[in-house]
Protein backbone atom coordinates (compact mmCIF):
# COMPACT_ATOMS: atom_id res chain seq x y z
CA UNK A 1 0.00 0.00 0.00
CA UNK A 2 2.51 2.79 0.63
CA UNK A 3 4.56 2.05 -2.75
CA UNK A 4 0.88 2.54 -4.12
CA UNK A 5 0.65 5.69 -2.63
CA UNK A 6 3.90 6.75 -3.02
CA UNK A 7 3.52 5.56 -6.68
CA UNK A 8 0.18 7.47 -6.98
CA UNK A 9 1.44 11.33 -5.77
CA UNK A 10 4.36 11.05 -8.47
CA UNK A 11 2.39 9.79 -11.01
CA UNK A 12 -0.14 11.95 -10.47
CA UNK A 13 1.70 15.11 -10.10
CA UNK A 14 3.06 14.10 -13.74
CA UNK A 15 -0.10 13.99 -15.70
CA UNK A 16 -0.98 17.62 -13.65
CA UNK A 17 2.46 18.58 -15.58
CA UNK A 18 3.28 19.57 -12.12
CA UNK A 19 7.21 20.81 -11.66
CA UNK A 20 7.31 20.19 -7.48
CA UNK A 21 5.65 17.93 -5.12
CA UNK A 22 5.42 19.41 -1.44
CA UNK A 23 4.93 16.94 1.52
CA UNK A 24 3.91 18.92 4.45
CA UNK A 25 3.79 17.50 8.29
CA UNK A 26 1.83 18.75 10.41
CA UNK A 27 0.66 17.52 13.93
CA UNK A 28 -2.74 15.30 13.26
CA UNK A 29 -2.20 15.29 9.06
CA UNK A 30 -0.23 15.28 6.20
CA UNK A 31 -0.69 17.70 3.43
CA UNK A 32 0.21 17.00 0.31
CA UNK A 33 0.51 20.09 -2.74
CA UNK A 34 1.53 20.44 -6.20
CA UNK A 35 3.14 23.17 -7.99
CA UNK A 36 1.24 23.77 -11.29
CA UNK A 37 2.48 26.78 -12.98
CA UNK A 38 4.14 29.66 -10.18
CA UNK A 39 1.33 28.01 -7.92
CA UNK A 40 1.03 25.62 -4.81
CA UNK A 41 -2.46 23.47 -5.00
CA UNK A 42 -3.56 21.02 -2.47
CA UNK A 43 -4.42 17.74 -4.02
CA UNK A 44 -4.72 15.23 -1.39
CA UNK A 45 -4.35 14.67 2.33
CA UNK A 46 -3.17 11.06 3.55
CA UNK A 47 -3.93 9.59 6.46
CA UNK A 48 -1.40 10.68 9.38
CA UNK A 49 -0.23 7.20 10.37
CA UNK A 50 0.87 6.51 6.68
CA UNK A 51 3.37 9.63 6.92
CA UNK A 52 6.72 8.12 8.44
CA UNK A 53 6.45 5.01 5.92
CA UNK A 54 5.92 7.23 2.98
CA UNK A 55 8.84 9.64 3.76
CA UNK A 56 10.75 6.33 4.58
CA UNK A 57 10.14 4.82 1.29
CA UNK A 58 10.44 8.00 -0.86
CA UNK A 59 14.26 7.97 1.16
CA UNK A 60 15.06 4.83 0.02
CA UNK A 61 13.91 5.53 -3.85
CA UNK A 62 16.20 8.37 -3.57
CA UNK A 63 19.07 6.46 -1.91
CA UNK A 64 18.92 8.75 1.36
CA UNK A 65 19.83 7.71 5.13
CA UNK A 66 16.50 6.38 6.03
CA UNK A 67 17.90 7.05 9.83
CA UNK A 68 18.51 10.24 9.65
CA UNK A 69 15.96 13.09 10.30
CA UNK A 70 18.16 15.39 12.17
CA UNK A 71 19.45 17.26 9.10
CA UNK A 72 18.08 17.99 5.77
CA UNK A 73 19.56 15.79 3.25
CA UNK A 74 19.29 15.56 -0.99
CA UNK A 75 19.26 12.62 -3.58
CA UNK A 76 17.43 12.07 -6.80
CA UNK A 77 15.10 9.39 -7.97
CA UNK A 78 15.26 8.18 -11.86
CA UNK A 79 11.89 6.94 -12.87
CA UNK A 80 9.72 6.14 -16.31
CA UNK A 81 6.35 7.46 -16.70
CA UNK A 82 4.05 6.28 -19.94
CA UNK A 83 7.19 6.06 -21.49
CA UNK A 84 8.76 9.20 -20.60
CA UNK A 85 11.72 9.55 -18.25
CA UNK A 86 11.69 11.29 -15.56
CA UNK A 87 14.59 12.97 -12.87
CA UNK A 88 13.13 13.83 -9.40
CA UNK A 89 15.22 15.40 -7.26
CA UNK A 90 14.46 14.48 -3.49
CA UNK A 91 15.15 16.94 -0.67
CA UNK A 92 14.11 16.62 3.12
CA UNK A 93 13.62 18.95 5.96
CA UNK A 94 13.33 18.33 9.33
CA UNK A 95 10.13 19.69 10.70
CA UNK A 96 8.09 19.95 14.12
CA UNK A 97 5.66 17.31 13.24
CA UNK A 98 7.89 14.92 10.60
CA UNK A 99 10.07 15.72 7.81
CA UNK A 100 9.02 17.61 4.42
CA UNK A 101 9.65 16.58 1.15
CA UNK A 102 10.18 18.37 -1.65
CA UNK A 103 10.38 16.25 -4.74
CA UNK A 104 11.60 18.08 -8.24
CA UNK A 105 10.74 17.01 -11.67
CA UNK A 106 12.39 17.29 -14.27
CA UNK A 107 11.65 15.70 -17.61
CA UNK A 108 13.51 13.62 -19.63
CA UNK A 109 13.50 15.50 -23.38
CA UNK A 110 14.04 12.56 -25.29
CA UNK A 111 14.97 12.27 -29.24
CA UNK A 112 12.24 15.06 -29.80
CA UNK A 113 14.12 18.04 -27.96
CA UNK A 114 15.25 20.53 -30.35
CA UNK A 115 15.32 23.88 -30.67
CA UNK A 116 12.38 24.47 -32.93
CA UNK A 117 10.46 23.43 -29.45
CA UNK A 118 11.66 25.70 -26.82
CA UNK A 119 9.33 28.18 -28.17
CA UNK A 120 12.05 31.12 -29.77
CA UNK A 121 10.49 33.44 -32.12
CA UNK A 122 11.66 33.45 -35.63
CA UNK A 123 14.14 36.22 -34.97
CA UNK A 124 15.38 34.32 -32.20
CA UNK A 125 15.90 31.49 -33.84
CA UNK A 126 17.62 32.99 -36.43
CA UNK A 127 20.57 34.16 -33.88
CA UNK A 128 20.69 30.82 -32.20
CA UNK A 129 21.33 29.14 -36.06
CA UNK A 130 23.87 32.05 -36.72
CA UNK A 131 25.62 31.68 -33.98
CA UNK A 132 25.87 27.56 -34.59
CA UNK A 133 26.99 28.09 -37.55
CA UNK A 134 30.57 29.85 -36.27
CA UNK A 135 31.42 26.80 -34.27
CA UNK A 136 33.31 28.56 -31.85
CA UNK A 137 32.79 31.13 -29.25
CA UNK A 138 31.03 31.28 -25.77
CA UNK A 139 27.52 30.86 -26.11
CA UNK A 140 26.07 31.76 -22.42
CA UNK A 141 22.86 30.93 -21.39
CA UNK A 142 21.18 32.49 -18.41
CA UNK A 143 18.10 32.32 -16.31
CA UNK A 144 16.78 32.66 -12.56
CA UNK A 145 16.48 29.39 -10.92
CA UNK A 146 14.56 26.31 -12.57
CA UNK A 147 14.28 28.81 -16.07
CA UNK A 148 15.49 25.55 -17.79
CA UNK A 149 19.12 26.69 -18.84
CA UNK A 150 20.18 22.81 -18.49
CA UNK A 151 17.29 22.00 -21.40
CA UNK A 152 18.78 24.68 -23.09
CA UNK A 153 22.14 23.30 -23.36
CA UNK A 154 20.87 19.69 -23.66
CA UNK A 155 19.21 21.12 -26.72
CA UNK A 156 22.10 23.02 -28.17
CA UNK A 157 24.68 19.70 -27.81
CA UNK A 158 21.95 17.91 -29.50
CA UNK A 159 21.64 19.94 -32.66
CA UNK A 160 25.43 19.95 -33.06
CA UNK A 161 25.35 16.05 -31.68
CA UNK A 162 27.10 14.19 -35.47
CA UNK A 163 29.14 12.11 -35.71
CA UNK A 164 31.84 14.88 -37.43
CA UNK A 165 31.90 16.60 -33.96
CA UNK A 166 33.86 15.35 -30.31
CA UNK A 167 31.80 16.80 -27.68
CA UNK A 168 32.24 16.99 -23.90
CA UNK A 169 29.50 17.64 -21.46
CA UNK A 170 30.65 18.94 -18.04
CA UNK A 171 27.67 18.17 -15.68
CA UNK A 172 27.25 18.39 -11.79
CA UNK A 173 24.86 15.15 -12.23
CA UNK A 174 24.16 13.65 -15.34
CA UNK A 175 20.03 13.24 -15.19
CA UNK A 176 20.21 12.24 -18.88
CA UNK A 177 22.36 10.60 -21.21
CA UNK A 178 22.70 11.81 -24.96
CA UNK A 179 24.31 9.12 -26.97
CA UNK A 180 27.49 10.00 -29.01
CA UNK A 181 28.19 12.95 -26.21
CA UNK A 182 31.54 12.33 -23.87
CA UNK A 183 29.47 12.77 -20.63
CA UNK A 184 31.81 13.93 -17.64
CA UNK A 185 30.22 13.65 -13.74
CA UNK A 186 32.07 16.58 -11.71
CA UNK A 187 32.95 15.50 -8.10
CA UNK A 188 35.02 18.15 -6.48
CA UNK A 189 35.95 15.43 -3.49
CA UNK A 190 37.91 13.04 -6.04
CA UNK A 191 39.48 16.21 -7.27
CA UNK A 192 37.34 16.45 -10.59
CA UNK A 193 36.68 20.22 -10.49
CA UNK A 194 35.02 22.21 -13.45
CA UNK A 195 38.62 24.15 -13.86
CA UNK A 196 40.53 20.52 -13.39
CA UNK A 197 38.49 19.17 -16.49
CA UNK A 198 38.94 21.96 -18.63
CA UNK A 199 42.17 21.66 -18.53
CA UNK A 200 42.54 17.98 -19.04
CA UNK A 201 39.68 18.78 -21.93
CA UNK A 202 41.82 20.74 -23.95
CA UNK A 203 44.36 17.46 -24.55
CA UNK A 204 40.82 15.42 -25.83
CA UNK A 205 40.64 17.77 -29.09
CA UNK A 206 37.32 19.05 -28.36
CA UNK A 207 35.02 20.82 -31.00
CA UNK A 208 32.21 21.36 -28.48
CA UNK A 209 32.16 21.65 -24.49
CA UNK A 210 29.62 22.09 -22.81
CA UNK A 211 29.38 23.35 -18.89
CA UNK A 212 26.07 23.50 -17.14
CA UNK A 213 26.40 25.24 -14.08
CA UNK A 214 27.71 28.40 -11.99
CA UNK A 215 30.99 27.61 -11.33
CA UNK A 216 34.58 30.13 -10.29
CA UNK A 217 36.83 32.79 -11.95
CA UNK A 218 39.19 30.20 -13.17
CA UNK A 219 36.76 28.40 -14.43
CA UNK A 220 35.46 31.15 -16.61
CA UNK A 221 38.98 32.10 -17.34
CA UNK A 222 39.76 28.79 -19.15
CA UNK A 223 36.31 28.26 -20.99
CA UNK A 224 37.22 31.80 -22.46
CA UNK A 225 40.73 30.40 -23.28
CA UNK A 226 38.63 27.82 -24.77
CA UNK A 227 36.33 29.31 -26.70
CA UNK A 228 38.83 32.18 -28.29
CA UNK A 229 41.50 29.17 -29.26
CA UNK A 230 38.55 27.83 -32.23
CA UNK A 231 36.22 25.57 -29.54
CA UNK A 232 32.33 25.98 -29.35
CA UNK A 233 31.87 26.84 -25.50
CA UNK A 234 28.39 26.37 -24.04
CA UNK A 235 27.87 27.63 -20.45
CA UNK A 236 25.30 28.73 -18.06
CA UNK A 237 25.01 30.70 -14.86
CA UNK A 238 22.75 32.15 -12.64
CA UNK A 239 20.84 36.08 -13.97
CA UNK A 240 17.78 38.16 -14.75
CA UNK A 241 18.32 39.06 -17.88
CA UNK A 242 21.56 39.32 -20.94
CA UNK A 243 23.00 41.53 -19.70
CA UNK A 244 23.22 40.78 -16.11
CA UNK A 245 25.20 37.68 -17.41
CA UNK A 246 27.51 39.62 -19.49
CA UNK A 247 27.66 41.78 -16.51
CA UNK A 248 28.88 39.01 -14.11
CA UNK A 249 31.25 37.35 -16.81
CA UNK A 250 32.96 41.33 -17.61
CA UNK A 251 33.50 41.43 -13.46
CA UNK A 252 34.84 37.67 -13.01
CA UNK A 253 38.38 38.77 -13.68
CA UNK A 254 38.37 37.87 -17.27
CA UNK A 255 40.39 40.46 -19.51
CA UNK A 256 37.93 42.66 -21.25
CA UNK A 257 39.63 41.90 -24.68
CA UNK A 258 39.15 38.53 -23.86
CA UNK A 259 35.99 38.06 -23.24
CA UNK A 260 35.10 40.72 -26.46
CA UNK A 261 37.31 38.65 -28.84
CA UNK A 262 35.54 35.08 -27.74
CA UNK A 263 32.28 36.09 -26.39
CA UNK A 264 29.25 34.81 -29.26
CA UNK A 265 25.90 35.46 -27.42
CA UNK A 266 24.29 35.94 -24.44
CA UNK A 267 20.96 33.87 -24.44
CA UNK A 268 18.26 34.52 -21.50
CA UNK A 269 14.98 32.76 -20.30
CA UNK A 270 12.47 32.89 -17.99
CA UNK A 271 9.56 30.27 -18.03
CA UNK A 272 6.15 31.63 -17.38
CA UNK A 273 2.99 29.41 -16.66
CA UNK A 274 0.91 28.46 -20.03
CA UNK A 275 -2.73 29.04 -20.04
CA UNK A 276 -4.82 25.54 -20.34
CA UNK A 277 -5.52 25.35 -24.26
CA UNK A 278 -8.99 23.42 -22.91
CA UNK A 279 -10.63 26.06 -21.01
CA UNK A 280 -8.85 29.78 -21.27
CA UNK A 281 -11.43 32.85 -22.52
CA UNK A 282 -10.67 35.73 -24.80
CA UNK A 283 -11.36 38.91 -22.33
CA UNK A 284 -10.57 42.25 -23.53
CA UNK A 285 -7.75 43.68 -21.39
CA UNK A 286 -8.69 45.70 -18.33
CA UNK A 287 -5.84 47.68 -17.30
CA UNK A 288 -3.44 49.76 -19.89
CA UNK A 289 0.01 47.85 -20.46
CA UNK A 290 2.68 49.62 -21.97
CA UNK A 291 2.32 48.29 -25.82
CA UNK A 292 -0.85 47.10 -26.15
CA UNK A 293 -3.85 49.19 -27.74
CA UNK A 294 -6.63 49.54 -25.34
CA UNK A 295 -9.13 46.72 -25.77
CA UNK A 296 -6.74 44.36 -26.93
CA UNK A 297 -8.36 40.96 -26.49
CA UNK A 298 -6.22 38.76 -24.17
CA UNK A 299 -6.66 35.57 -22.36
CA UNK A 300 -7.83 34.51 -18.97
CA UNK A 301 -7.44 31.12 -16.68
CA UNK A 302 -10.28 30.07 -15.55
CA UNK A 303 -10.08 26.40 -15.08
CA UNK A 304 -11.46 22.99 -15.73
CA UNK A 305 -10.90 19.04 -15.16
CA UNK A 306 -8.04 18.94 -18.13
CA UNK A 307 -5.98 21.22 -15.63
CA UNK A 308 -7.07 20.14 -12.27
CA UNK A 309 -9.30 23.84 -11.95
CA UNK A 310 -6.33 25.66 -12.00
CA UNK A 311 -5.89 27.39 -15.54
CA UNK A 312 -2.52 26.14 -16.60
CA UNK A 313 -1.07 23.53 -18.03
CA UNK A 314 3.23 23.49 -18.18
CA UNK A 315 5.44 26.48 -19.11
CA UNK A 316 6.19 28.78 -21.64
CA UNK A 317 9.94 29.99 -21.91
CA UNK A 318 10.16 34.29 -22.91
CA UNK A 319 13.81 34.82 -24.39
CA UNK A 320 15.99 37.85 -25.25
CA UNK A 321 19.18 36.94 -26.98
CA UNK A 322 22.63 39.11 -27.32
CA UNK A 323 24.80 38.26 -29.90
CA UNK A 324 28.22 39.54 -30.07
CA UNK A 325 28.87 42.49 -32.78
CA UNK A 326 31.03 45.89 -32.86
CA UNK A 327 28.79 47.91 -30.57
CA UNK A 328 28.77 45.49 -28.16
CA UNK A 329 32.16 44.55 -28.13
CA UNK A 330 32.82 47.96 -27.81
CA UNK A 331 30.82 48.14 -24.77
CA UNK A 332 32.68 45.26 -23.00
CA UNK A 333 35.88 46.99 -23.66
CA UNK A 334 34.67 49.83 -22.22
CA UNK A 335 32.88 48.36 -18.74
CA UNK A 336 29.47 49.44 -20.04
CA UNK A 337 27.01 49.36 -17.56
CA UNK A 338 23.85 46.65 -18.05
CA UNK A 339 21.42 49.44 -18.61
CA UNK A 340 23.91 50.35 -21.80
CA UNK A 341 24.03 47.02 -22.85
CA UNK A 342 20.72 45.83 -22.85
CA UNK A 343 19.59 48.86 -25.26
CA UNK A 344 21.62 46.54 -27.83
CA UNK A 345 18.82 44.14 -27.70
CA UNK A 346 16.20 44.26 -30.58
CA UNK A 347 13.89 41.81 -28.78
CA UNK A 348 14.15 41.88 -24.95
CA UNK A 349 12.43 39.58 -22.47
CA UNK A 350 9.44 42.00 -21.91
CA UNK A 351 8.70 42.48 -25.68
CA UNK A 352 8.94 38.67 -25.98
CA UNK A 353 6.45 37.72 -23.17
CA UNK A 354 4.48 40.52 -24.57
CA UNK A 355 3.91 38.64 -27.75
CA UNK A 356 3.00 35.65 -26.40
CA UNK A 357 0.21 37.44 -24.04
CA UNK A 358 -0.77 38.54 -27.57
CA UNK A 359 -1.21 35.34 -28.60
CA UNK A 360 -3.25 33.66 -25.58
CA UNK A 361 0.11 31.82 -24.29
CA UNK A 362 0.57 33.71 -21.35
CA UNK A 363 -1.95 35.20 -18.83
CA UNK A 364 -2.10 39.15 -17.77
CA UNK A 365 -1.52 38.74 -14.17
CA UNK A 366 1.53 36.54 -14.71
CA UNK A 367 3.20 39.08 -17.38
CA UNK A 368 2.48 42.22 -14.93
CA UNK A 369 3.86 40.03 -11.90
CA UNK A 370 7.14 39.01 -14.52
CA UNK A 371 7.79 42.81 -16.28
CA UNK A 372 4.84 45.12 -14.31
CA UNK A 373 2.87 46.90 -16.55
CA UNK A 374 5.77 49.55 -18.10
CA UNK A 375 4.95 52.95 -18.75
CA UNK A 376 1.88 53.89 -21.04
CA UNK A 377 2.75 56.26 -23.75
Amino acid sequence: PIMRVVSLIISQAVNDGATAVHIDPFEKSVRVRYRVGHLLHDVMEPPKHVQHAVVGRIKVLANLDISEWRIPQVGSINLTHDGRDFSVEVATFPCLYGEKVVLRLTPGEGPNLCLERLGLSEVNRQKVRAILERRLGLFLIVGPSRSGKNTILRALVRRLNEESRNIFSLEDSVLFTIEGVNQLELNPRAGLTAATALKSLMRGDPDVISIDRRHGGETVRLAMEAAASRHLVFGARYANDAAQGLRYIMEMGVENHLVAHALQGVWAQRLLPRLCEECKEWQAAPIDIDGLEEDTPLCEARGCPACRQTGFRGLVGVHEILVSSPELQEAILRRAPAVEISDLLDVSLRADALEKLKDGQIGLPDYVAEFGRGEKS
